[in-house]
């Protein structure tokens, strides 16, 4: 297994295969890329924003949906409709008559601020729902990212172990390597054959779901993680649009209980009836009165359900506010976590592994067993590098929508 001529055949393979090995990887990506050249297009992770804020069709649906709760808005001042009669007090003619009732006079002042609050809320989680597509989009942006570049690394692995397999089943024939060292680069080949059709099925999906994300036509393709620049965003994310929304909604719950209480108040009716012929003393019949809110229980009842609802949704948005808090500082400490990891795996130095590798091969200080342990741990640096990248463009992307 160590002999000098066994490694140099080895090496002959491997080295003299340096070249069409990084052929095969340029050609790799452009048999990845060649259709972006056609009907796709490479697309930066702002392009893919801006391109679903104006062609997303959740996007229109949540523009609609505010639209609909602003016309809605305008019909929340609650008049009731009057009433038209015609009456024949004699038998010989009729005459026409109008009531109008109406409810305690401040109800009406509240249902129009209350209007108004509905209308500035409904923007705001108009803004929220936006601002959770984006992050649901920057998210599906840097996986899809990331499983771009982990298939192109896999499937630099893979070529490299299937020209080992072939340089091994020459030998093999030759009677130059033992059948163990033939099963294991074999076995090693069909594993990573299975990892690498795994890692294409999944990147497959997420392009998919990114464009969905996007309201693109046709398949663009985001730029790999290992071209993608790292960049803390800024600190000042969407939390103040939550806090805004959470204010809202309390100070509507509130007045909802306010205006339970007036429409237990008496009401005002105000009508006209024309009881007479002309010139009779009783032709102008105008009324005046009040309602008398005798269903007491009915009132209690609407007062109570809106001072319930009101608490339950004061301890609902307290349990989402620390939530919120959790979240940022769950992912900033992850954060400060993994900045001391990303300086400390360079991809450069796994490649510097792989190099060390082939020397100690050509020389014979290692056996191809031990070869393959260490293009294995080159490569797995080189894909823990990509993890990190990958964790910490997720949780600078978090720590922006929730901070």
């Amino acid at each position: 297994m160590k002999a000098k001529g066994y490694n140099n055949t080895i090496t002959g393979a491997v080295v003299g295969g340096q070249c069409r090995l990084r052929m095969f990887g340029i050609l790799l990506v452009i048999i990845i890329m060649t259709p972006s050249m056609w009907a796709q297009q490479v697309v930066s992770m702002e392009d893919c924003i801006a391109h679903m804020r104006t062609h997303s069709d959740w996007v229109k649906a949540e523009q609609l949906s505010l639209e609909a709760k602003l016309a809605e808005s305008k019909g929340a001042v609650n008049l009731p409709s009057p009433m038209l009669s015609m009456e024949s007090p004699t038998g010989q003619f009729m005459t026409l008559g109008v009531t109008q009732t109406m409810a305690f006079p401040s109800t009406y002042f509240l249902q129009h601020q209350q209007a108004k609050t509905m209308r500035s809320l409904a923007t705001v989680d108009r803004d929220i729902q936006l601002a959770q597509l984006e992050f649901d989009l920057r998210k599906q942006y840097i996986l899809s990212s990331y499983a771009l570049a982990y298939c192109a690394l896999l499937a630099e692995q893979d070529d490299m172990y299937r020209k080992l397999q072939e340089e091994c089943e020459i030998l093999y024939q030759k009677g130059l390597i033992g059948k163990l060292t033939f099963d294991m680069a074999q076995q090693q080949t069909t594993k990573m054959r299975l990892k690498l059709a795994i890692a294409e099925r999944e990147k497959v999906e997420g392009l998919a779901m990114l464009n969905q994300f996007c309201g693109y036509d046709s398949i663009h393709i985001p730029v790999a993680m290992d071209q993608l620049q790292f960049q803390p965003m800024s600190n000042s994310g969407n939390g103040e649009l939550f806090l805004r929304s959470q204010s809202q909604r309390l100070e509507a719950a509130q007045r909802s209980q306010q205006l339970a209480k007036h429409r237990a108040l008496p009401g005002l009716m105000l009508g006209y009836l024309n009881q007479g012929p002309k010139g009779n003393p009783a032709y102008y019949g105008l009324q005046f009165g009040i309602t008398v809110p005798l269903w007491w229980w009915t009132y209690r009842a609407e007062i109570q359900s809106a001072k319930y609802q009101a608490q339950a949704l004061e301890s609902q948005l307290l349990f989402e506010e620390k939530r919120r808090i959790a979240i940022v500082q769950s992912a900033t400490l992850q954060m400060k976590s993994l900045e001391g990891l990303w300086t400390k795996v360079p991809p450069t130095q796994s490649m510097m592994v792989m190099a060390d590798a082939n020397r100690l091969l050509e020389v014979g200080e290692i056996n191809f067993a031990e070869f393959v342990l260490l293009v294995e741990q080159s490569f797995s640096e080189r894909e823990q590098w990509l993890q990190i990248k990958r964790e910490m463009l997720l949780l600078n992307s978090t720590i922006h929508h929730f901070n």
